[in-house]
């Protein structure tokens, strides 16, 4: 039988699990119109695959697919397009979650 306290601290647990999963799914949703657009100007085309809590809520990873396949060249200018629209990307997302402190994120490309 569980003590009280510990009771009390897994329910806590589940409760934090589910609020993470509630803001990832929340940001996936959002990054899901704002890469595209932030994109728009360059030739890179992807899709949000997943948005995980990297370790925790205040830091993201955001898992990206292209939609055609690239080069090593190409998926270096890829990385270096998303670091240079980070800041947009973020401003976005707090807009759309409606938090105190916007996460920071990461963004991983995914190999075709």
């Amino acid at each position: 039988m569980k003590k009280l306290g510990e009771q009390n601290k897994t329910s806590r647990n589940k409760k934090s699990l589910r609020k993470a999963a509630q803001l990832c799914a929340q940001i996936r949703r959002a990054l899901e119109f704002i890469v595209p657009d932030a994109l728009a100007s360059s030739a890179f085309d992807v899709i949000v695959m997943d948005v995980q809590p990297a370790p925790n809520t205040g830091h993201f990873l955001v898992l990206l697919a292209p939609t055609s396949p690239l080069d090593n060249i190409d998926q270096q200018e890829l990385e270096q397009e998303l670091l240079h629209r980070s800041g947009v990307i973020r401003t976005a997302i707090a807009q759309s979650i409606r938090r105190r402190k916007v996460p920071t994120i990461t963004f991983r490309i995914m190999p075709q």
